[in-house]
């Protein structure tokens, strides 16, 4: 069901919302995307193939503070929690699904918001699981690039 505002001409007008990018939504969204991109790199440089992941899941759950001109005190952290689905081993080998996720959430971090002391004022947790048996089993059919062994 669409909203009409009004009619200009016989027109009608489309209204869309736009959030910023410190909206807590478009931080999940940059975050989770930039996990993303972090794990396609790592299964590439170490597998040859983009494994099977799904990382499109965040919460940011706001902390506490005691604003002050010209500063003020975090006295409860921001808490970020990321979810989805990733790949987290393929043979022997154990992929580091979680410190990827968490480095690329506090880099994001670090640059986009600028007077928040990410390393005390910011949880952040990784709750990506394994993906199901079968979309491993579909992404890892022969003929896909090299074995994370490296072999």
């Amino acid at each position: 069901m669409n909203i009409v505002i009004g009619n200009i001409l016989d027109q009608r007008i489309e209204m869309a919302e736009r959030k910023g990018i410190g909206h807590p939504n478009t931080i999940c969204d940059e975050i989770t995307e930039q996990i993303s991109s972090a794990l396609c790199r790592y299964y590439l440089n170490e597998c040859g193939v983009i494994l099977h992941h799904n990382v499109d899941k965040a919460l940011l759950i706001g902390g506490q503070s005691n604003p002050a001109y010209r500063g003020g005190k975090i006295t409860e952290p921001i808490s970020l929690i990321i979810a989805g689905r990733a790949t987290h081993k393929i043979g022997n080998k154990e992929i580091p699904v979680h410190d990827i996720a968490i480095e690329t959430a506090r880099s994001w971090l670090t640059e986009h918001i600028k007077h928040l002391d990410v390393s005390k004022d910011v949880e952040i947790q990784s709750r990506i699981r394994p993906g199901s048996a079968d979309l491993i089993q579909l992404f890892n059919r022969p003929g896909k690039g090299r074995s994370c062994s490296g072999q």
